[in-house]
């Protein structure tokens, strides 16, 4: 039951992302996977209590609503958010980028098609995926 209360908690916090959404062009980047002493992911529980294993291979998902795009960086642990490529078109440009549930300021910065977004040092979500809300 902690478990479903985590995710409640999660989804009122970045519930706009999920509720009332769309597919983005692409559903998202995944990395390699991260292999922990020959061990697969679930053998190694993670020792943050956070039920994701360790050696979960970071991932990025995409969902859009109006016209704003929400990256969801599952598993993250690098300071910085590195997205390859948003796809965005030659007219689409974007204005403003937040965290969802982080008050403070996300430095960020576009590199070509691509954006790099700082990841608060201190804010840690109970369920590992931190949700960006990229205004475009």
């Amino acid at each position: 039951m902690a478990n479903l209360d985590a995710v409640g908690r999660w989804l009122g916090t970045n519930g706009e992302a999920v509720y009332g959404t769309r597919p983005w062009r692409v559903y998202g980047e995944s990395f390699v996977r991260e292999k922990i002493g020959g061990k697969t992911g679930a053998e190694n529980p993670d020792e943050v209590k956070d039920e994701t294993a360790k050696g979960t291979e970071p991932d990025i998902r995409f969902t859009k609503k109006d016209n704003v795009l929400y990256v969801f960086a599952r598993s993250w642990k690098a300071p910085a958010v590195r997205v390859q490529d948003l796809l965005l078109t030659p007219h689409e440009s974007v204005k403003r980028v937040s965290l969802l549930g982080y008050k403070g300021k996300i430095d960020w910065k576009m590199d070509g098609n691509g954006i790099e977004m700082s990841l608060p040092g201190k804010f840690r979500p109970e369920v590992p995926v931190y949700v960006y809300k990229l205004e475009l």
